[in-house]
């Protein structure tokens, strides 16, 4: 028998809710497991590729571990109207639940029937503040893909996360997009990780605000603990690109913008813009004191806005480019600072590149469009290619 305060019991259930399986077939995988022990319930959900775990102060005369319908017991709880939640498991397979009037109870199974995750061969722990870690991930996301899109690799479809040279960093492509956000950290270490897109929301969500957060990763899993809690998942198979190759090596057209003028520019001329991938397509000309947004002309009108920069800096002529609507208000809910630097290269880069016989040889290389936030937290750069206006 063992009594916990309703309102942590809510609170930690709902975090652990997010890995626990509601279609699975395999029964364990819906329910979370309890363990009783030295004052604290550990609350422990996984559906064998997310495992979630945190604990909160108990009152027990004994010892307990099992599992418990996890979606049902965060549904009751939530409808409690006492303070202190009893729990009593039966001789008949059911856990008794009391709490000020209410009596119910629920199935239980046995806890060696719950998933053990595996901590074998981990790297060196890196210490960074959570919603640093938090801001990575979700900013990463941004540009990566969905688990049910068409495209049949992984690195499309995941969160990329590495260490080296005392630098994290997250990275998310679609191969027409790109996010990167980097930071400095104190450890010295290396990997190279795919976290699936559906891990990476439900990390960013477990990750807690004013705390720090310790990563470690092996060949198999990530691990974070945070706040006393635990995150881990599996990862996937695979490496992405050199993606850093796309980087321009010049410095290209760069202008200044107030992020908030040019988001609702931007939101006003989508309006006029039909759902084909053609009419989200808009004009951009970046000059030194303003940005004109244009839409295309259609049958629901076109739109044309006019967005004053509040510190123009431009170093180099005015420039027009094609973007993607929909990607740059990506970008810009994300960016998260007052004004944003935009980039361009008109004619592209000269590269030289190398052939099988290892002669060099120079060839012309498009450049993306760089969109970076102004005095961020974070490094964090996002690159989309120019859309075609023509």
């Amino acid at each position: 028998m063992f009594t916990i305060k309703r309102d942590p019991l809510v609170k930690e259930l709902g975090i652990v809710s997010a890995a626990v399986s509601t279609r699975s077939v395999i029964p364990v995988l819906a329910f979370c497991l309890l363990d009783v022990s030295k004052g604290r319930t550990k609350i422990t959900g996984s559906n064998c590729d997310i495992t979630i775990s945190t604990s909160i102060p108990c009152d027990h005369d004994v010892d307990w571990s099992g599992c418990l319908p996890a979606k049902q017991l965060l549904s009751l709880a939530r409808l409690l109207d006492g303070e202190d939640v009893l729990f009593a498991p039966d001789g008949d397979g059911r856990m008794k639940i009391e709490c000020g009037k209410s009596k119910h109870r629920l199935p239980r199974m046995g806890a060696d029937t719950f998933p053990v995750a595996d901590k074998t061969g981990e790297s060196t722990p890196v210490v960074l503040p959570a919603e640093i870690l938090s801001s990575m991930v979700s900013t990463a996301a941004i540009a990566a893909g969905f688990e049910n899109d068409s495209n049949p690799a992984a690195y499309l479809k995941s969160i990329y996360l590495s260490a080296a040279n005392k630098t994290l960093e997250a990275v998310g492509t679609t191969g027409e997009k790109l996010s990167s956000t980097s930071f400095a950290i104190a450890e010295t270490c290396e990997f190279e990780l795919l976290i699936p897109r559906e891990a990476s929301s439900a990390l960013v969500s477990f990750l807690p605000a004013d705390m720090e957060a310790t990563v470690w990763a092996s060949e198999k899993h990530l691990r974070v603990e945070a706040a006393g809690r635990l995150f881990m998942c599996r990862l996937l198979d695979g490496k992405l690109p050199n993606w850093k190759s796309l980087r321009p090596h010049t410095e290209g057209l760069r202008a200044r913008v107030a992020t908030d003028a040019l988001t609702l520019g931007v939101k006003r001329a989508v309006i006029t813009s039909k759902d084909e991938r053609w009419c989200r397509t808009m004009k951009m000309e970046v000059a030194k004191n303003q940005v004109i947004v244009e839409s295309r002309e259609n049958d629901l009108g076109a739109s044309i806005e006019v967005v004053e920069s509040a510190a123009p800096e431009m170093n180099g002529d005015s420039f027009i480019c094609g973007v993607n609507a929909l990607q740059l208000l990506g970008f810009l809910g994300a960016a998260g600072t007052d004004e944003i630097f935009i980039q361009f290269w008109p004619g592209g880069e000269k590269r030289i590149g190398k052939a099988r016989d290892g002669s060099e040889f120079e060839y012309d290389s498009v450049c993306p469009l760089r969109f970076s936030p102004v005095e961020s937290q974070i490094h964090f750069e996002y690159f989309t290619m120019p859309a075609r206006l023509d």
